[in-house]
């Protein structure tokens, strides 16, 4: 099996989130791949071995399940800032999209920020999409790997404490997901919603 690499993002300083915060925050992501790859090689050590404890094996498939989604998720989360801000196009899928279902692109970037400012503990705002129905779901995940209802993600602000608690208060992360939306390469976006 191939091992899993750490991407590098091209993310310029982002107004509201510090460049510390952002350096350990890509070194959690670091951590992700890193533990992703331990569990894949003691996955394979004890199916070499044999089933042995069925515990050992079913804590080692469930990590897995858990990085590979903080893995993903997180990427998804970064490349989104990739090469700074810009607007969703006018006329793109995505665009078609977010208007027949929300009426306005800021109402669905509002969607977005107020189901990350209702959140109570930890987790991720993901917008998923559903191109059986064409319908984009904005939803509330706690853990990585219990939310992406089987859907790709064409968003992911990460609202885990350690995304923000560097910049902001708890009571104020409102303000966190406010940087990070107007930080956002929607044309990044739009190219995720149209792959996926």
């Amino acid at each position: 099996m191939k091992q899993y690499e750490v991407k590098t993002f091209s993310i310029p300083k982002v107004d509201g989130i510090s460049e510390k915060a952002m350096e350990i925050h890509l070194g959690l992501y670091a951590g992700y791949v890193k533990n992703l790859n331990a569990h894949y090689t003691a996955l394979r050590s004890l199916c070499e071995k044999g089933p042995g404890d069925p515990t050992v094996l079913s804590a080692v498939t469930r990590r897995i399940g858990f990085e590979l989604a903080g893995v993903l998720n997180h990427e998804c989360f970064f490349s989104a800032l990739e090469n700074g801000p810009s607007a969703c196009t006018e006329g793109s899928p995505l665009h078609a999209q977010v208007i027949k279902q929300f009426g306005s692109f800021d109402g669905f970037v509002n969607g977005v920020k107020k189901t990350a400012e209702v959140m109570r503990g930890i987790g991720w705002v993901l917008v998923v999409h559903d191109k059986e129905k064409e319908t984009l779901h904005i939803v509330w995940v706690s853990d990585h790997e219990l939310g992406n209802v089987n859907l790709p993600v064409v968003l992911a602000v990460d609202m885990w404490e350690h995304a923000y608690l560097l910049d902001y208060v708890p009571a104020e992360k409102g303000s966190y997901v406010d940087a990070y939306l107007q930080a956002v390469n929607w044309k990044t976006v739009e190219d995720t919603f149209v792959a996926r």
